[in-house]
């Protein structure tokens, strides 16, 4: 993924991640936060599980989240 589709991700939708065990697994897209003074940067928050929440920065997002065809 590039950082243009990353933002265009809306807040809520599930996307496919890779996990730290190499398996793919739904996330959930709870926030993405960006900054006027720093286009490029991107936070994303993702829930996985029911207690599990965590952010990426745009570079780790667009190397985990997986576009599906």
């Amino acid at each position: 993924m590039t950082k243009d589709e990353v933002r265009a991700i809306p807040s809520g939708s599930h996307v496919s991640c890779l996990l730290n065990n190499g398996r793919l697994g739904s996330v959930k897209i709870t926030s993405i936060k960006t900054w006027k003074r720093e286009p490029e940067r991107i936070e994303v928050g993702v829930k996985y599980g029911m207690y599990e929440f965590t952010t990426f920065d745009a570079a780790e997002a667009a190397q985990r989240f997986v576009v599906e065809v």
